[in-house]
């Protein structure tokens, strides 16, 4: 695993914290900013915010605005003579350096994951962390009615999801989706590095004449829950009492209720319609098709690939992987799977830091990766029988649609389903955004959040299943 996938799967989780206080005189005190070199010319721009605390001991809050990672608390930050570390405990990560004789530059090394990289920070008095332009992003006062509900799972005792209800104004009863989010800890408006995916998706919906259910996985946001026990299988127990709640709202036709289900939510959707065969469709939005252990690889490859990772590394950290995958595979004991994952890493990275094998391994021995890795959508998919539309961009490196769409198209048909519909969109990403090269790391930079020309097409495409007129 390379400093790379750390930096994008952790940086991104954390959110911005307040003010800075006013620091008393020192040298370290202020903005510094610095560039992390990357493969393939790619850099990651850092920036650091040294203050001093009201016992006068240094603080300081690290930004990735590249990720919209804000207010990063660093656990330790130490000057001595010129000598400079400071710590990130809650990524894990290090930074030392020395600190020049105008106390304008530190020139240093940022530690993480195994890796060692060169990290200069310059002090800057120049603006930092601006915020992204959001232009699809709706602000009230919005032209429909906004509900917060409270959703039980029956058969998930202590499990109440927190979610918003979406209703179009005039007389019902409207045709409704549910919305199902992708893998990760996300709240009701499936919010990735700045992009409110979600919200911006229920409104367009809404606008046009679909009412929307949204909600917080549980454990997150003001839903109840553990999440860090969760499975697919869990995850698909709350979609499931979500859709029942949906179908037995005021002003809600229970006969045109609808799945969209994004990345993760593309597995779960499958697995609650083919309990409930009276929903009316499904929207896979880079729903995976692909079983989990070989749609990790397969999301490594191509992420490795555009980063410019040379290809006997990827090969190497392929052939790594394959193992520990099959560990987890094969041991169902999480101790015993520990142990064996350790041995196959101390091989073949003897050098590794053991925090970093230590993340590895537990980022893989989870209730929640234990069942993605062993899970094969085809079985939910042949047992789906309502309309199905499968869109993916062509840029995706997630769930590559060009290898992805056709299984779930044959897994669909094999159950004797011929209502189906897919469709690549060139130029977009995992996200549905018009990008470059669809690597993570262009995420947060782009301004549009899901294109128009998608949120149109499964707009239309929903009512033209539920026989409604297509509205502007």
């Amino acid at each position: 695993m390379s400093l790379f996938y750390l930096l994008v799967g952790l940086l991104a989780i954390y959110p911005a914290f307040g003010a800075m206080q006013m620091p008393p005189p020192s040298p370290l005190v202020g903005n510094w900013e610095g560039q992390i070199a990357l493969p393939n010319n790619q850099k990651l721009t850092i920036i650091l915010h040294i203050s001093a605390d009201n016992t006068q001991q240094l603080v300081a809050k690290m930004d990735v605005p590249q990720q919209a990672a804000y207010g990063i608390s660093a656990s330790r930050v130490a000057l001595q003579g010129t000598n400079v570390e400071i710590d990130f405990d809650v990524i894990q990560a290090h930074f030392t350096g020395t600190l020049s004789s105008d106390n304008k530059q530190i020139v240093g090394h940022w530690q993480q994951g195994g890796a060692d990289l060169p990290l200069t920070l310059n002090k800057t008095d120049k603006p930092t962390s601006i915020t992204p332009k959001r232009p699809q992003e709706p602000k009230p006062p919005y032209p429909y009615e906004v509900h917060n509900v409270s959703i039980p799972n029956p058969n998930a005792p202590g499990v109440i999801l927190a979610g918003t209800l979406t209703l179009p104004k005039g007389n019902g009863p409207f045709p409704a989706a549910l919305l199902i989010a992708g893998s990760g800890r996300q709240d009701r408006d499936e919010d990735v590095w700045g992009h409110k995916i979600f919200l911006v998706l229920a409104d367009y919906l809404t606008r046009h004449h679909i009412a929307v259910l949204r909600y917080d996985k549980r454990g997150v946001g003001q839903s109840t829950g553990n999440f860090k026990t969760a499975t697919l299988q869990d995850f698909a127990s709350d979609a499931l009492a979500a859709v029942k709640f949906l179908m037995h709202q005021p002003g809600i036709d229970p006969k045109q209720v609808g799945l969209i289900g994004h990345s993760e939510g593309g597995i779960v959707a499958p697995l609650v319609a083919s309990q409930m065969p009276n929903i009316a469709y499904v929207v896979l939005l880079a729903g995976p098709g692909i079983k989990g252990a070989d749609l990790l690889a397969l999301q490594e490859e191509r992420i490795a690939q555009v980063q410019g990772v040379p290809s006997a590394e990827i090969h190497k950290m392929l052939e790594i992987n394959r193992q520990l995958y099959q560990i987890v595979l094969e041991e169902k004991d999480p101790q015993k799977a520990q142990t064996l994952m350790q041995n196959v890493l101390h091989k073949a990275q003897p050098k590794m830091q053991q925090q970093a094998m230590d993340q590895i391994i537990a980022s893989l021995n989870t209730p929640w990766m234990r069942s993605f890795l062993a899970y094969d959508p085809a079985k939910a998919l042949r047992q789906v029988h309502c309309p199905v539309l499968a869109v993916g961009g062509d840029k995706d490196l997630q769930v590559p649609a060009k290898e992805d769409l056709p299984l779930i198209q044959k897994a669909l048909r094999q159950g004797g389903n011929r209502q189906v519909t897919t469709k690549v969109f060139p130029g977009l990403n995992h996200l549905f955004q018009p990008c470059q090269t669809g690597s993570p790391l262009e995420y947060a930079e782009i301004e549009t959040t899901f294109d128009p020309k998608v949120l149109a097409y499964i707009s239309h495409w929903i009512q033209q299943q539920l026989g409604l007129r297509s509205s502007p």
